[in-house]
């Protein structure tokens, strides 16, 4: 993280997006325009969110699409909280049923200045990971935790 003399207290926070595969593999999706706001933490698979924290977050211009039987999402991550943010993402894949599926957890950094953004980019582990949950957790929080 940027600033190691970080003096407000760790972040903690969950966001919240459920994409289903697309149908067809032309792109399109009726989630693929506008932003998605995180309006509650995510209470399920034992996952901590901060509810004012993900007021902060918008996802932006979501897109999901299948590539050779793989569902993959891209889109963009926006800080409205009105300070800077830093931590660690993941991803919790999920099965038609809304089962979590077996799979490590594995965090990403995630530095995000006040009012910025960040592209990115999910591929799911295999085939029968249809939907996805983002979870986002302050500085130092992830550790241990997959």
């Amino acid at each position: 993280m940027t600033n190691s003399t970080n003096k407000s207290p760790i972040i903690i926070l969950a966001l919240s997006l459920a994409c289903s595969a697309p149908s067809a593999d032309n792109g399109a999706d009726p989630q693929a325009t506008g932003a998605v706001r995180a309006t509650e933490a995510s209470g399920g698979h034992g996952y901590p969110g901060d509810p004012t924290i993900e007021a902060g977050l918008q996802l932006l211009d979501v897109r999901s699409r299948s590539r050779s039987g793989l569902l993959r999402a891209d889109f963009i991550l926006h800080n409205v909280s009105g300070e800077e943010l830093a931590g660690s993402w993941t991803v919790v894949w999920s099965a038609a049923d809304g089962a979590p599926l077996a799979v490590p957890l594995i965090w990403s950094p995630l530095n995000l200045a006040l009012d910025g953004s960040r592209a990115m980019s999910i591929s799911a582990p295999g085939p029968e990971a249809v939907s996805w949950t983002l979870h986002a957790v302050g500085a130092g929080a992830a550790r241990g935790s997959n």
